[in-house]
């Protein structure tokens, strides 16, 4: 019998077709790939897509939202590896009747997100299509060195920005199946259809050279925070009372699990080693790189091999896999 995507999951294809190409791994499997030029210059290269009924529905998203995030989402890798955004190409795969006005206002909204992040539409390609998708290429300049998702190490704390959760519940408020205060519903619908990647933090973190790791929340925390274990081959311990999280999470229908995997929050994730507690804790508290509250909520406590733990407040463990498997672990397209 014929093997499907959908036997194996988004990461194992993505390891597949990786040792094919690119065998030692050099370039594949993280947020970015870094490229370096002849004369020394480091590149971060990206690239995202948006399907339509897979990442949006037209009739619940403006066209300024489609672009803005799209933009957002692809920039958010560079934030994640501390590139500065240089540029954005885009790829339309669209029907012969797709609305021409509908596509000026995802025009309209990459222009947006580009004057805030930088990242102008440089080009891309357009093609016929059964289906609408919007496909983004980035390319950032690292001016410091990138932060890879391998570079925990034992001691590190793990910290994360903002709120984690809030995208999931803004996707759950727009299908009809969370109710939540008018405040609450505002910022959890922004939160989930214009996204800000935490571009100033991720440059601000690589040039101090305080992260040993990094990636952003694309696909859950606990899914993402997986990523960081596997790449550093190590243990990292998640503390549950110490993740910043909506005030409605285990209430309202909304529960603590899926605030930690729904994805698309695009705050970063990252270890720093317990030195520089202090200056996060100052990072956090000033506006250096915005309005952004930092989280300690867990450390690395072991290397050697990957695993994820999560410890309630009691203490008690919850391996990754309940979370993963069986619990809610994250994105993926082929599950």
């Amino acid at each position: 019998m014929t093997k499907t995507l959908g036997d194996f999951g988004e990461f194992a294809v993505i390891a597949r077709l990786a040792a094919i190409v690119e065998p030692e791994r050099r370039l594949i499997g993280d947020d970015c790939a870094i490229l370096e030029c002849a004369n020394g210059t480091q590149l971060a290269v990206s690239s995202d897509s948006m399907v339509d009924k897979v990442h949006f529905e037209l009739e619940r998203i403006s066209a300024e939202d489609l672009g803005w995030k799209l933009h957002a989402s692809t920039v958010s890798d560079l934030a994640a590896v501390g590139a500065d955004p240089l540029a954005i190409f885009i790829n339309l795969q669209l029907p012969k009747d797709f609305s021409l006005d509908i596509l000026e206002g995802v025009y309209r909204g990459l222009r947006d997100a580009s004057q805030r992040y930088g990242a102008s539409v440089a080009g891309g390609d357009l093609t016929r299509s059964q289906t609408a998708a919007f496909s983004a290429t980035a390319i950032g300049l690292c001016s410091s060195k990138p932060v890879m998702r391998s570079g925990a190490q034992v001691g590190d704390d793990v910290w994360v920005s903002g709120v984690v959760g809030l995208s999931s519940a803004g996707l759950r408020v727009m299908q009809g199946t969370l109710e939540l205060e008018p405040n609450q519903r505002e910022l959890a619908v922004a939160q989930h259809y214009r996204p800000e990647p935490r571009v100033q933090l991720g440059a601000r973190l690589a040039k101090l050279g305080i992260a040993s790791s990094m990636i952003d929340l694309s696909d859950g925390l606990i899914q993402d925070a997986g990523h960081i274990a596997e790449e550093s081959a190590c243990e990292i311990v998640l503390r549950l009372e110490s993740v910043p999280r909506p005030a409605y999470a285990e209430s309202k229908n909304f529960g603590l699990v899926e605030a930690l995997s729904g994805g698309e929050d695009y705050e970063l994730l990252f270890t720093a080693g317990g030195q520089y507690r202090a200056q996060l804790e100052e990072l956090s508290a000033s506006n250096q790189v915005g309005l952004v509250r930092l989280s300690r909520i867990g450390e690395v406590r072991a290397q050697g091999s990957a695993r994820l733990l999560v410890l309630t407040p009691e203490g008690e463990e919850l391996a990754s896999a309940d979370w993963l498997e069986g619990r809610g672990g994250g994105f993926d397209h082929f599950s």
